[in-house]
């Protein structure tokens, strides 16, 4: 079971990685030498507090190069898409288009829990930072199931709008039985009284405060709020984000999406499997020390690329014969229950390599739009 799991992990981040990068076509060239990919990402990641996994996106190529080439042969998606872009556009005064370039910090907590994570985002374009956040607390206030501006405060000069969930129906009957406790007669006050020696309701969770902030007029940063103020201080000379994960995560000079982390404590730990030090799958596993990689576009080809770097060469030749499991050795291979989807899976982890370079475990998966052609009916 644990090396199935460990397994089925890894296999899955490759295939996110995939996925979120399907199709697209070159960077159209430029009259004008405007900063490249890499360089407008390692400036906005560089603005980022302390962090143990960061994520660069260029939301501006994404939207006008990859997802309009992969969706050449799907026009009523393309057209759906492009309805629904403009649809916000004129309904909340948020344009995507204008989104130009999207970082992402994430910090694992003490405890080690996959829960217990502080995540913030930044992100800057060609647009007007109060603009957008005021136009962003409009549409919140019309859709009551989206976050609600709670309240603001002042953090070393800038504006922190303090955001959570409206208030559910949960919540009103609670306080609707406070107040009628605090109005009751002796005769309720008794009967109270008897069932305070019964179990208590369970407590509603706590929710943790989020907050967003204009960082300067093209730039706004959101997530918790100690990790918002974490991106004020970082700004204002206090603790940032490491040079070395900022440089592994644009290492990709043209990629749409770059990311470099630590260890994943938090995975070790949810898969409950530390304990068990004999399995040679869970300790490699628990060898990776840093990982980084990439998503990128040349022609109508996609490129995902992982690497891990492990603590040894022996963690190193574990994780690729965890990975080699998942690679077919006939491509023929069928499923009845999905015969027509197994063997694109199949096709995909066929173009699946695996290099292993001291420590350090490599792992390119080329696909062309022919292999991702059978999941266009699924979309």
């Amino acid at each position: 079971m644990c090396r199935k799991f460990n397994a089925l992990f890894l296999s899955f981040a490759i295939m996110l990685a995939m996925f979120l990068g399907l199709g697209g076509r070159p960077a159209r060239a430029a009259t004008a030498a405007p900063a490249s990919p890499a360089v407008a990402g390692a400036q906005l990641l560089s603005v980022l507090p302390t962090s143990d996994f960061v994520v660069y996106v260029d939301t501006q190529r994404i939207l006008n190069d990859a997802l309009p080439a992969f969706l050449a042969t799907k026009p009523d998606l393309l057209s759906k898409m492009n309805a629904s872009i403009d649809k916000m556009r004129v309904e909340t005064g948020i344009d995507l288009r204008s989104f130009d370039m999207m970082v992402v910090g994430v910090r694992y907590g003490s405890s080690g829990s996959a829960r217990d994570v502080k995540t913030v985002v930044i992100t800057r374009g060609r647009f007007d930072s109060s603009a957008i956040i005021n136009a962003g607390f409009a549409a919140a206030a019309k859709d009551k199931s989206m976050l609600q501006r709670q309240s603001q405060e002042e953090y070393k000069g800038k504006t922190l709008y303090v955001v959570g969930p409206p208030a559910t129906k949960a919540t009103t009957t609670l306080s609707v039985r406070a107040e009628s406790k605090n109005q009751g007669t002796k005769a309720t006050q008794g009967a109270n009284s008897v069932a305070a020696q019964a179990e208590p309701p369970p407590k509603p969770k706590a929710v943790a405060k989020s907050a967003v902030t204009a960082l300067d007029s093209n730039t706004i940063a959101g997530g918790d709020i100690e990790s918002v103020r974490a991106v004020i201080d970082a700004e204002a000379g206090g603790e940032h984000v490491d040079d070395e994960l900022v440089q592994l995560a644009t290492r990709n000079a043209s990629a749409l999406v770059g990311f470099s982390g630590r260890q994943p404590a938090p995975v070790m730990r949810f898969s409950g499997q530390k304990d068990n030090s004999q399995d040679p799958y869970t300790t490699a596993l628990e060898g990776i020390q840093q990982f980084y990689g990439s998503l990128s576009t040349s022609g109508t080809d996609t490129e995902a690329a992982l690497n891990l770097r492990m603590q040894t060469p022996e963690q190193a030749r574990g994780i690729k014969e965890m990975v080699d499991i998942f690679k077919p050795a006939n491509s023929a291979t069928t499923n009845p229950a999905s015969p027509d989807m197994f063997p694109a899976f199949s096709n995909l982890f066929k173009s699946l390599t695996v290099n292993i370079e001291g420590n350090e475990v490599q792992m390119q998966l080329k696909l062309t739009q022919a292999d991702l052609a059978p999941f266009l009916p699924r979309m």
